[in-house]
């Protein structure tokens, strides 16, 4: 299985938390001619809508932007250095090849640095470098070079990859949530062409790496009566030494489906539902806290939502080789169109999660 040509240009477009432009672009020149309105708002948030007199209300989020960093400083020799935006793994930084936004809009490449193995001490050797013990080298001959590259603020991600390591796995820099906007948008076709009777809105979000601000802003705005919220779940079929008490999540065995306080149950039982009628094998996961992902702010962002979280099995996440399984991205998308296209309840009263 090829990885699909939008999943392709998704994964190779510029887009940390805070500058997602580039990202929404692509978004957009795949769906406009199929959504009944397509706007952004001053957030950044791409709003697409089909259907949209219908009285029921469904918001599709996913989150466009990936981890990055934002440029502080800049030294005498002409090295960067940087904060993050969104949590990097440390371990997983050094040595990691870079592109920097320019002021004209172009992207410069660098790499992440770090002080030698050579020249280390021991205890050096045995310690992770923090992101206050690496810089980013854009071959800068000078503090001046530099800061005409890339003066304070700006824009800073992993140069995009796209590496097939089998038939169906994939490794690339922002899976998380490429990936699940991939999803998003495939899913947001199928229910175009379908004719779907209830409005749907596929929100490509901004700045879920900095605390779901897009999710929120976009749900307050539309007012959905539900709200299904795709993003990469952390899978745990690795070497690593997972605890027994941990959540089994694999590649390959279908989008999960979680369970807890921040999942309806009624909308829940659609989803399962349209999982057993269309044999779509997906992995049911506890959620005793609230998700990490939009869930958690679309369900209380505007009165009550309705909200179910899809997530696709995703090893490494937050690293610049993020691994995941494109059969699950494709169940997804078959779970999520029909779910909503056969499965909704007739009426937000519907949704409460128990009867009086």
């Amino acid at each position: 299985m090829n990885a699909p040509k939008l999943l392709h240009r998704l994964l190779t477009a510029f887009g940390p938390s805070g500058a997602e432009e580039s990202i929404q672009r692509v978004v957009h020149a795949e769906i406009k001619d199929v959504a009944s309105s397509c706007t952004v708002d001053a957030h950044g948030n791409l709003l697409a809508t089909l259907n949209p007199d219908a009285p029921m209300r469904v918001i599709i989020a996913a989150h466009c932007d990936q981890i990055g960093f934002l440029v502080q400083r800049v030294d005498s020799d002409g090295f960067l250095f940087v904060k993050s935006l969104g949590g990097g793994d440390e371990a997983a930084l050094a040595g990691t090849r870079v592109l920097v936004r320019t002021p004209d809009g172009s992207l410069r490449p660098g790499v992440i640095g770090k002080k030698a193995t050579h020249l280390e001490t021991k205890k050096e050797r045995d310690t992770v470098p923090t992101k206050n013990d690496i810089w980013i080298d854009i071959g800068a001959g000078s503090q001046e070079e530099a800061e005409k590259a890339a003066p304070i603020g700006t824009f800073v991600t992993f140069e995009p990859s796209l590496t097939s390591l089998s038939e169906h796995l994939v490794a690339a820099p922002a899976l998380d949530n490429r990936l699940g906007l991939y999803v998003a948008v495939e899913a947001f076709k199928r229910l175009a062409k379908a004719q779907v009777k209830a409005a749907i809105t596929l929100a490509s979000t901004v700045q879920e790496e900095l605390g779901s601000r897009g999710a929120i802003t976009a749900t307050q705005a539309l007012k959905p009566h539900i709200g299904v919220v795709i993003d990469t779940a952390n899978a745990t079929d690795e070497p690593s030494k997972v605890k027994q008490s941990d959540e089994r999540c694999s590649l390959g065995a279908g989008p999960t489906l979680p369970v807890g306080p921040n999942i309806n149950r009624t909308l829940l039982r659609s989803f399962e539902a349209t999982a057993k009628e269309k044999q779509i094998q997906v992995q049911r996961t506890p959620s005793a806290d609230l998700e990490s992902n939009d869930a958690k702010e679309i369900q209380v962002a505007a009165s009550a939502v309705a909200v179910v979280s899809v997530g696709l099995p995703l090893r490494y996440m937050h690293t610049p080789a993020e691994v995941a399984d494109l059969r699950d991205a494709e169940a997804a998308i078959e779970l999520i169109a029909e779910t909503l296209l056969h499965k909704l309840p007739n009426s937000p009263e519907e949704l409460a999660p128990f009867r009086l």
